[in-house]
């Protein structure tokens, strides 16, 4: 029925009358084309007759081949329009498209969806002393009401105006009048009122935007005339986007979690058969079972197709998605300005020094909250650890990540000499480019630091942790010690570090708690056949033990290292500010003097229930005290002053005004002295009254109740002295966290990791929870444009 409605072929051509001998073969191709006239030359008149009606808008020009120039940037032949690649097309300037669009690239444009007719910023497009107005992109009716030009557009690399339907399907060669806004542009701003309105009610701009629109609704319903080939094209896309998700997926739950991906081979075993192809070849088997697009995809691999699931694919995914996550955290530092630097080092399974970097920075979430980030970047691989060297490889990896050092205003690092050095150390030379970069050693560090070095002063203590560590090195030496030792004990004992005070606090808590029964495995670990070096080292540990001192020593230091070490958990927070970590270890000193005045009597007393229970005498040899003579620098007193939010309630305004001024001073680039003593005096006469709260409130406290109550504007500078505060760090235990992942990663089956695929892994395992809002469909998108691909996604 179809086929009966359609005309006769001869509507759609005419023939001409010549009286010419029938060519040859050889000549038949050339004349044919001569001789056959389209339907759009046959109507050629009546468009020229209606172009004539408004030839105040359409220039009278004939267009032929030799006259039209073209633009070498866009494609250097145009003899062949047929060839263009729709990729060289810069589909939302129009000044760039060429003078003769195809079908191909007429259909990609249409698809693309552009808005052509947005309105932006029109300084540049100066003719004659006038510009483009925006009010061109509006018609206004007659009731008043505003109706967009959807069709008008701007080129700014042609500064003119165009056409976007005429663009589209005008043909240069078929048309003797050409339409400025079709052709080369509309450039008279002093006419364009007049000549915009002539073109919208000409009736071939009419008959373009009717084209414009059936084109797109076609191409949105597939009803173009292949229809059955879109629906086709539509389906592989569907179907190879649906198993490529599948494989992101798997390569994201593996990253994220740290595991190894490759196996001895990379063949997807059957059920039931021997599987050595690693956890991702495991992971797509075992999701293809409910998964049926990716299961008829293994099939076909099977059979020899493509399959994405090489190990090059999976780095270029990785790849794809580190630089993702990266650019996220690198787009919220350069936002947020201010950051401060943690870097550490520390060599990994493959004998190779890798420094991490991590950097902490202060931003506006989307519930208009202040947030402390501490972001990881990269391990970078050192050769050299000295100052100077590990300064150039900290400036050389923030320049490639395009971090201004000036924009740097703190730095934390462990308190190692060729880093915290006064003169030669990474410290010191990054304050001599930036003097706003103010160096806080690790507080953490520090502490683990003072107790080492407290305990190392004392001769008893340092006996006392000796016997602590050879009570657990004597039981786990032995499996068959270690096992009457745990047929005895619920908890089993510890060994400590050297360094970490929080292993000691393990060490010390485990035996404190279950002292009577290692004496009870003693025991029976005589009972047994034992050599005689056993039998000695046991007998020295049951003397060592069975002592009041040593008794005394447990509690007091289960005590201290209890204290110790929870503070020592609340330091290595990382989103903990300077403010509150100074209220916490005065709360710890405060805790140890106490426990100095009154706590030490308190644990004599149940070191002494403790021994009388185990039948060990309560009494101390008598020794005589050495006196010691204390350096001038040990009987000064330290003093801090506590800078909190409450002094601007509390102090009185010249004061103030003094401290804002010297502040003002220090940090010059950023703080502008007038406003800030102005923003003072108004914050402490209005911004109180609103909420008592504010009067006890942290730098982190008052900062978010600015972003909250959306005060920033009004206090800017403020605003910013909190920000620079906050972003200075008080440890470098994120450096520490990332190590632990890098351990994780790169292991003794994984020693021989190359650089880059180790810090795709460990950005997208450390930084997770960025890496899990990414949009896999960008991934994809990504993905098919790196490279030309087998197959269109």
């Amino acid at each position: 029925k179809n086929v009966q409605k359609l005309p006769k072929i001869d509507n759609f051509f005419s023939k001409t009358e010549t009286n010419e001998v029938v060519p040859s073969n050889a000549d038949r191709n050339s004349s044919i084309s001569n001789k056959i006239i389209s339907p759009e030359e046959k109507n050629k008149n009546k468009v020229i007759s209606t172009d004539i009606a408004h030839n105040s808008l359409f220039e009278t020009k004939t267009v032929s081949t030799s006259d039209v120039e073209y633009d070498s940037a866009i494609d250097g032949n145009r003899t062949n329009c047929d060839k263009v690649d729709t990729i060289n097309i810069h589909f939302t300037d129009l000044g760039t498209w060429p003078l003769n669009i195809t079908d191909i690239q007429r259909t990609y444009l249409v698809k693309m969806r552009y808005n052509y007719s947005e309105i932006r910023d029109f300084s540049n497009s100066e003719r004659d002393g006038r510009n483009v107005r925006s009010d061109w992109f509006f018609k206004i009716l007659m009731n008043g009401k505003r109706i967009k030009r959807n069709w008008l557009s701007y080129s700014s690399c042609k500064n003119a105006l165009f056409c976007v339907p005429c663009k589209l399907f005008t043909k240069i060669e078929n048309s003797s009048y050409i339409s400025s806004l079709a052709y080369t542009g509309l450039t008279n701003w002093k006419k364009a009122t007049e000549k915009i309105l002539l073109h919208e009610n000409s009736p071939i701009h009419k008959k373009n935007v009717c084209s414009w629109t059936s084109l797109e609704m076609a191409l949105n319903h597939c009803e173009g005339i292949d229809k059955e080939l879109q629906n086709s094209i539509r389906k592989e896309e569907s179907h190879w986007k649906s198993v490529l998700l599948a494989i992101i997926d798997i390569i994201m739950h593996l990253a994220m979690d740290g595991s190894a991906f490759r196996g001895s081979n990379e063949i997807i075993s059957s059920v039931g058969t021997s599987n050595q192809s690693g956890k991702f070849l495991n992971l797509v088997n075992l999701v293809s079972h409910y998964h049926e697009p990716l299961l008829k995809h293994i099939e076909k691999h099977k059979k020899g197709g493509l399959s994405y699931f090489s190990h090059g694919i999976q780095d270029e995914f990785l790849e794809i998605i580190a630089k993702k996550v990266k650019n996220e955290i690198l787009s919220k530092i350069k936002e947020a300005k201010y950051y401060s630097i943690l870097f550490d080092c520390t060599p990994d399974i493959g004998h190779q020094e890798q420094m991490t970097q991590v950097i902490r920075y202060v931003i506006q979430n989307n519930e208009n909250e202040c947030e402390i980030v501490e972001s990881f970047l990269k391990f970078v691989r050192v050769y050299n650890k000295t100052g100077e060297s590990l300064t150039e490889d900290i400036l050389n990896s923030l320049s490639k990540d395009d971090l201004r050092i000036s924009d740097c205003r703190g730095q934390s690092f462990d308190n190692g000499s060729n880093m915290s050095g006064k003169i030669k150390g990474v410290q010191a030379r990054i304050i001599e480019m930036n003097k706003h970069a103010r160096f806080i050693p690790c507080s953490a560090h520090s502490l683990n630091l003072i107790g080492v070095n407290c305990a190392k002063s004392i001769p008893k203590v340092e006996t006392f942790f000796g016997i602590v560590q050879k009570l657990f090195n004597f039981f786990s030496s032995s499996t068959q010690r270690w096992d009457i030792l745990m047929n005895n004990l619920k908890l089993s004992l510890k060994g400590y570090s050297t360094t970490r005070w929080s292993a000691k606090h393990r060490a010390i808590k485990s035996l404190n708690t279950q002292l009577d029964m290692v004496f009870k495995s003693i025991d029976v670990l005589k009972q047994e056949k034992l050599s005689e070096e056993t039998k000695f080292d046991a007998d020295n540990l049951i003397r060592s033990l069975k002592c009041f001192s040593f008794i005394c020593m447990l509690t007091v230091w289960e005590k201290i290292l209890s204290a110790i070490d929870r503070i020592n958990i609340i330091l290595q927070k990382p989103k903990l500010t300077i403010d509150v970590a100074v209220k916490h270890l005065q709360s710890l000193l405060k805790i140890l003097e106490n426990f100095r005045e009154q706590g030490i009597n308190e644990a004599l007393s149940d070191s002494k229930s403790k021994a009388e229970i185990l039948s060990i005498e309560t009494e101390f040899p008598k020794v005589r005290l050495r006196k010691k003579k204390l350096l001038p620098g040990e009987i000064a007193q330290d003093e801090f002053c506590n800078i909190n939010p409450t002094i601007i309630y509390s102090w009185p305004m010249e004061n103030l005004k003094r401290a804002g001024v010297d502040l003002c001073n220090k940090y010059e680039n950023d703080l502008d002295k007038i406003e800030f003593i102005s923003e003072l005096e108004s914050f402490k006469e209005h911004v109180y009254n609103i909420d008592d709260d504010l009067k006890r409130a942290t730098f982190f406290e008052m900062l978010n109740f600015i972003y909250k109550n959306k005060l920033q504007e009004a206090y800017p500078n403020i605003s910013v002295a909190y920000q620079i505060y906050l972003t200075m760090p008080v440890t470098s235990a994120s450096c520490e966290r990332s190590f632990s992942k890098l351990k994780l990663i790169k292991t003794y089956l994984r020693s021989t990791t190359e650089q880059a695929r180790l810090n795709h892994l460990s950005i997208i395992s450390i930084e997770n929870k960025i890496a899990r809002q990414i949009n896999y469909e960008d991934i994809i998108n990504d993905f098919a444009s790196k490279k030309a691909r087998k197959v269109n996604f």
